[in-house]
């Protein structure tokens, strides 16, 4: 069975207010979990029940958590 990749949790820096609908706004000093990583500069992110598209340079990284717990074989 395959597991799905670690997320990984990164803070915002600064609060973000989005210029597209698939933007996500956020304020300065929440944590984030980045879903998916773009070399175009801009990550797709959860907060709360919201997603969408933030630029990397507004997060910095906070730490790595595995998305499912290690079953023993």
């Amino acid at each position: 069975m395959f597991s799905d990749p670690p997320s990984f949790l990164y803070r915002t820096t600064v609060a973000y207010q989005r210029k597209e609908p698939c933007e996500l706004s956020f304020p300065a000093g929440v944590q984030v979990e980045v879903l998916e990583k773009q070399e175009s500069g801009w990550w797709f992110v959860r907060w709360g029940n919201e997603e969408g598209w933030a630029p990397t340079y507004y997060l910095q990284r906070h730490c790595c958590l595995c998305s499912q717990n290690q079953r023993e074989h």
